[in-house]
């Protein structure tokens, strides 16, 4: 059995509570409460890494008058242990002293969700100015750079080029800068912009406290040498870093190889009687093929995978991930095909109502009416979302990828999404399992 731990804060409420927030942050904790909570009338449940953070003296830091002087702080947890909600815990505390706060993230897929999420949890009745900037978001950037803003969610580069620009006041009364996914900052196409950004940023005439979230397994020494003092006994005493490594969910992780054999070990979550992990090996028995890396091979595994999958849970959401774009059509079809039994055909306008944020029911159908009426949309709505499958990509449209997403969270029939790496990253979606295709990504003439 795992040992309880004694918390003083256990809930949103005690935050409430402890931080002696008004009416309005209440408010704010409380509809994020909400969202989280979905139709379930029970209480959020607090993960260990929120509750671990919550509890830690540097999360909070010290304020004089409406100047922070705390510690700056990375966060390490592992994935879905519940980082976002601490970065809104932390913007809320710096608008409750008046300060505005900046969320830097390293897709527009993710500033598009955050914004979503931010509009919906801070501002549903304007209490908060929010915006966004990527190149999705255009229309914002003035109040942006005019500092005419509660909460600003940027990808990394739209900060540093806003921070090139002459009069530019988006640092004016920014009490804090979130990072979403300080791995990025490691990335030579993505580190040097963020990474000047936030030298900018530190070197204001009143620099804002720096939060960067990241994964379990990334290494942040160096990092917080970076961000403290650069040089000297010294370095690093102004950056403070809480790391739990605990799972909220238990994890099975598989290898496979192309002859279907495979080794599995599992993470256990915190919930489980024991935190040893396991292992196991096994074989998916495919048919014998002479070139056991050929393309066949490789599709004859994802479809025993599959089969396997759907066979242990009938309505099992799934996210295959593969390096292309043009590779994510091509593979939901051929699933499709290829797997007649678990992709049955549903007739768009039944089954599969989308509720809006206004909590009105419309079909599938009424919502695909509304996105472009290009090729992508063509493809997902005659050939692959009748049976419960879709793929996803940046170059498609916001509101096709938005629909997309919203049906897989919503929809029981929802059973495949295959994506490129725009879904990779910090973008909330309930799967079941996820299948990595490939560990190679082109870039150019590199890989």
């Amino acid at each position: 059995m795992k040992p309880a731990e004694a918390f003083a804060i256990n809930s949103l409420t005690d935050v409430i509570e402890a931080r002696h927030w008004s009416e309005t942050q209440g408010e704010v904790v409380k509809r994020i409460e909400q969202n989280i909570q979905g139709d379930k009338t029970a209480p959020v449940a607090l993960t260990h890494l929120q509750k671990t953070v919550l509890n830690h003296p540097d999360f909070w830091g010290a304020w004089d008058d409406q100047e922070f002087v705390g510690k700056d702080l990375i966060i390490q947890g592992e994935t879905s242990a519940g980082k976002t909600l601490l970065s809104e815990i932390a913007i809320l505390d710096c608008l409750s002293k008046n300060k505005k706060a900046l969320v830097l993230v390293p897709l527009k897929a993710l500033v598009h969700e955050r914004y979503k999420q931010f509009k919906r949890d801070f501002a549903p009745d304007g209490e908060y100015n929010v915006y966004a900037s990527s190149s999705d978001y255009l229309d914002m950037d003035q109040q942006l750079i005019n500092g005419e803003y509660g909460v600003g969610i940027l990808v990394y580069e739209k900060l540093f080029a806003m921070l090139c620009q002459n009069n530019c006041r988006i640092l004016q009364d920014c009490g804090l800068i979130v990072v979403d996914e300080l791995s990025m900052l490691s990335k030579d196409e993505r580190g040097p912009k963020l990474e000047i950004a936030l030298e900018k940023a530190k070197a204001s005439a009143v620099p804002p406290r720096i939060l960067c979230l990241t994964t379990i397994d990334n290494k942040v020494d160096r990092i917080r040498e970076w961000l403290g003092v650069t040089h000297g006994e010294n370095a690093g005493d102004t950056v403070a870093v809480i790391s739990d490594p605990v799972r909220p969910v238990g994890l099975d992780e598989y290898i496979v190889t192309y002859d279907g054999k495979y080794m599995m070990r599992h993470i256990p979550g915190e919930k489980e009687e024991s935190n040893r992990e396991t292992s196991e090996t096994g074989d998916f028995r495919l048919p014998d093929n002479k070139e056991p890396q050929s393309g066949v091979q490789r599709m004859n595994l994802l479809v025993r995978i599959l089969e396997s999958l759907h066979k242990e849970k009938k309505n099992m959401k799934t996210l295959v991930f593969v390096p292309s774009q043009s590779g994510a059509a091509t593979l939901a079809e051929t699933l499709v095909k290829r797997l007649p039994n678990v992709f049955e055909r549903v007739a768009l306008d039944e089954s599969m109502g989308m509720i809006k944020d206004d909590d009105a029911q419309d079909s599938l159908l009424d919502e695909l009416n509304h996105c472009d009426q290009d090729e992508d949309l063509k493809i997902n709505r005659d050939k692959l979302l009748p049976y419960g499958v879709a793929y996803h990509h940046s170059s498609m449209s916001t509101t096709l990828r938005e629909v997309i997403e919203a049906f897989f969270r919503k929809s029981s029939h929802a059973k495949v999404i295959v994506a490129t790496e725009t879904l990779t990253i910090g973008v909330n979606m309930p799967f079941d399992a996820v299948i990595i295709t490939d560990y190679l990504i082109p870039r150019g003439q590199d890989k």
